[in-house]
């Protein structure tokens, strides 16, 4: 099984174990602090994937990170994914759970880069087209890149809006590669 199916399986095995037991927010906030805990310390996860390390060490230390500051819950699936030997899948299940818990409250991410910073008027504009468009309501994460030259790419799940200078100028490169001209 690949990674992508493997993560996407815990994460909604976590969402639903969340939703039965009504923890969805608090187990939503136990992986962000976890997700910034790691991106602080990046070691964690190896210290917990170490064959040299007794069971019983990982365990103490598990409870000791978790004891008081996250659920029940979120502990136990920590204590899986380390059993499991899958604690390097952490970063991604956290995000894959993050994106099904929005999904079913009816929110997509959304990625928009530009080739220049956008003004507030003109962001709500993108915004208000995104959603018109997609029909989702949508959190939207803006980025620049001067490498675009100009408009818009905008990223909604699997879907790509791409209407920039350097796809245009892209593709206009490549429709005058084919065409022969004789002199």
């Amino acid at each position: 099984m690949d990674n992508f199916r493997l993560v996407k399986r815990y994460a909604l095995a976590l969402l639903n174990q969340a939703r039965k037991s009504g923890e969805e927010k608090k187990v939503s906030g136990d992986l962000a602090a976890l997700q910034t805990l790691v991106a602080l310390s990046p070691d964690i996860l190896e210290v917990f994937a170490s064959p040299r390390l007794a069971k019983n060490d990982k365990d103490s230390f598990l409870e000791k990170i978790t004891t008081g500051s996250m659920s029940e819950l979120t502990a136990d699936f920590l204590g899986l994914l380390i059993q499991k030997k899958r604690i390097g899948l952490l970063p991604e299940i956290v995000s894959a759970f993050t994106e099904l818990l929005k999904a079913s409250q009816g929110l997509k991410q959304a990625h928009v880069c530009t080739a220049v910073e956008l003004e507030p008027d003109m962001r709500a504009r993108v915004i208000d087209k995104l959603k018109k468009l997609s029909g989702w309501d949508l959190e939207v994460e803006f980025a620049v890149d001067p490498r675009l030259l100009g408009g818009i790419e905008a990223r909604i799940g699997n879907q790509v809006v791409d209407s920039t200078v350097r796809t245009g100028l892209d593709s206009l490169r490549r429709r005058l590669s084919v065409v022969k001209v004789d002199i």
